[in-house]
């Protein structure tokens, strides 16, 4: 009997294992594998939707016949899960509305992932919804949004205008920026003013602005024409970008990285802007009026102390840079470029009482053998600069000149230009009350002091042996290597960076206008 179950017991054990192993089988044979689920966007990843709107996001499934379901998450946080059938391919997403409050380029971002049956979970796709508040319309075969609605009767008498990065607007008439608005451009953003306006267009911001581009992505104001009609864009397309401060020591806000392109006169108007405003790398573009004398490039005027630095002006008409009234902010590195001759040009002009402490500057003329009506640094009035470590070259005649009440004495004097290089100059290289800035000199014309220590050697008559710079000529500012000074403009003021050597730019590893600055003939440096 106890050999009987023993059989028994065997039995039971050994059927119970036969079973186990069938079932182990079945299991490891007969149970689907499948692979990590994929899920893809058809089309863009990214759309613009007005407030109110809706839109659809379609996707592509790839699961291998064991869909479950997409999770759906809304700026990171989890929205909702949605089953699926097995076998789908396709799955098609209704987004949520804008808020009728939403901004301009205000986001929203879905993410989505698919699981299949397995719990297996697909990689994350996003499509990013943005906010468009006005209305797109066609310029030439380019896509913009038309601010034509903005403001009534021409101007914003409060809230904030916001143009979003990497978009393009255009302008169809001058617009002001009331007191109590605001202007923010945001990096990438191209402005097409309407070249075909019946009155020139200005931006006028008496308001804030908050203009802040990149050296990768400037914010750009430029004409129309270059959708249009690009073969007909020229100077004074437009008129001016304006910005009205509320006199010294006050705050307008940011202009970063800002390139104006194709005005006309006077196109960066800086107006009563304080000192508390940020004001760095801007360019202005062929500014101008069609040849005539009076397309000033960038202009600082009234009660402004602004403080600016990085700008640069090319192929300005009726000159780069024009100081007036009482200005008496502090800047540095400036450049002015005039390729060609374009009558009478003064590149640098201070007049009225203006008192500035400028530093780092390079100003080129179209070369010595252009006409003659054109020079590089005119001081007139009661003007008072202090002008350090800068270069004027390439100019006919007349690289500094002073006139009427204009105060030359010493480096202390109210009126200096020092520290300096002057050459290819063909006559008058320093001009009525500037000559003391060429040193002393005694009769046979031997220098017998240099108190500006500039680098003017020696005078034979109205003629100056001048020490040239190797690499800076017309339309070059680089020099070949760093010419140093024993003056650095940060002993005045901490607003001065650590610059101790002559012109805009050091050297080529300092060439800060690579990437935003154009070159006269339309490329980027």
């Amino acid at each position: 009997m106890k050999q009987i179950k023993q059989q028994q017991v065997f039995f039971i054990a050994s059927l119970f294992a036969a079973v186990s192993m069938l079932n182990f089988a079945c299991t490891s044979n007969n149970t689907p594998q499948f692979g990590t689920p994929e899920i893809s966007l058809e089309g863009n990843g990214s759309a613009d939707l007005a407030p109110g709107q809706t839109t659809t996001i379609s996707l592509k499934l790839k699961a291998d016949g064991a869909a479950k379901s997409v999770i759906v998450k809304k700026n990171g946080g989890f929205l909702k899960e949605v089953p699926v059938l097995a076998t789908s391919d396709k799955f098609d997403f209704q987004t949520e509305t804008f808020a009728k409050t939403a901004l301009e380029g205000e986001e929203i971002t879905y993410s989505f992932i698919l699981t299949n049956t397995g719990k297996v979970e697909s990689q994350e796709v996003t499509f990013v919804l943005r906010a468009a508040l006005y209305p797109s319309m066609q310029l030439g075969t380019t896509a913009v949004f038309d601010l034509g609605g903005v403001g009534k009767d021409g101007k914003l008498e409060a809230g904030v205008l916001k143009l979003s990065k990497n978009r393009r607007y255009y302008l169809p008439a001058s617009l002001e920026i009331g007191e109590a608005a605001e202007l923010i451009i945001e990096e990438g953003v191209e402005l097409y003013m309407n070249a075909d306006a019946t009155e020139k267009i200005e931006l006028e911001v008496d308001g804030k602005v908050n203009i802040t581009g990149s050296a990768n992505a400037p914010v750009i104001m430029t004409s129309s024409k270059l959708l249009s009609n690009p073969q007909q864009v020229q100077v004074n397309d437009w008129e001016k970008f304006k910005v009205k401060g509320k006199g010294k020591n006050t705050s307008s806000g940011r202009i970063s990285y800002l390139r104006i392109e194709y005005p006309g006169h006077r196109a960066l108007t800086l107006s009563d802007v304080g000192s508390g405003t940020q004001v760095d790398h801007i360019q202005v573009y062929k500014s101008g009026k069609n040849g005539s004398n009076d397309g000033v490039g960038i202009m600082i005027a009234e009660k402004s102390d602004v403080n600016v630095k990085y700008l640069v002006a090319t192929d300005c008409e009726g000159g780069s840079f024009q100081l007036k009234n009482n200005y008496s902010g502090k800047m540095q590195f400036l450049i002015s470029v005039s390729s060609v001759f374009y009558k009478e040009n003064d590149a640098f002009r201070l007049e009225q009482s203006v008192s500035p402490v400028v530093a780092n500057v390079t100003i080129l003329g179209p070369g010595s053998k252009a006409e003659k009506d054109t020079q590089g640094i005119y001081m007139k009035d009661a003007a008072a600069p202090k002008i350090y470590n800068s270069i004027v070259a390439g100019f006919p005649r007349r690289a500094v000149r002073a006139k009427d009440k204009v105060k030359v004495t010493d480096l202390n004097g109210e009126a200096v230009f020092a520290h300096s290089y002057v050459f290819d100059i063909k006559e008058d290289a320093f001009k009525d009350l500037a000559t003391p800035f060429a040193g002393d000199f005694d009769a046979s014309g031997q220098q017998t002091a240099n108190p500006f220590f500039n680098n003017v050697q020696k005078k034979t008559k109205d003629q100056f042996d001048c020490e040239s710079i190797d690499g800076i000529g017309v339309n070059d500012f680089i020099p070949n290597a760093e010419k140093t000074s024993t003056f650095n403009p940060k002993s005045i003021d901490t607003f001065f960076s650590d610059a101790p050597f002559v012109g805009a730019i050091k050297n080529e590893t300092d060439d800060w206008t690579k990437g935003w600055v154009k070159n006269p003939d339309g490329t980027i440096r």
